[in-house]
């Protein structure tokens, strides 16, 4: 028994369902196909004082995603589920660098590859990058735009 898998493990699982380390929210950026049929989460907070405090999909889109806004600020949010207000307001496609200063990406250094040959093909998913400006103690509350 090593408390550090378990702690891995939980990680490891939160960082499929939201990852927030690249200057935005990517809202189910690695869901295992086992996973896609349909799935919530409650809880998961994120970079920029944000906390999915609902997210729900099926068929491996999103239908609907309550994030609340701790400390305010431009929520950067990325999906692969076009989405728009619950009350059907369009958002506003993400330009330029992000305004918040608790969601700036980490500047990686490019890596070093010895054969690039023997690096696999990557194929992402088309997404989409919203701005949505948040105050403190906001909910937004998002759904499938279809």
């Amino acid at each position: 028994y090593q408390i550090d898998g378990n702690f891995g493990c939980c990680a490891g699982i939160a960082e499929m369902l939201v990852q927030s380390h690249a200057g935005f929210i990517h809202i189910l950026p690695a869901l295992p196909l086992e996973w896609k049929k349909n799935g919530e989460v409650k809880g998961l907070c994120t970079r920029g004082g944000f906390e999915i405090t609902d997210l729900n999909w099926t068929d491996g889109k999103v239908t609907l995603l309550k994030i609340k806004s701790k400390v305010g600020g431009n929520l950067r949010l990325r999906t692969a589920t076009p989405l728009k207000m619950a009350d059907g307001t369009s958002l506003r496609l993400a330009d330029g660098d992000n305004t918040n200063p608790l969601m700036q990406p980490y500047r990686m250094p490019a890596p070093i590859v010895k054969d690039k040959s023997k690096i696999p093909a990557t194929f992402l998913p088309e997404t989409v990058l919203y701005d949505i400006p948040t105050e403190a103690g906001q909910e937004i509350v998002l759904v499938c735009r279809n």
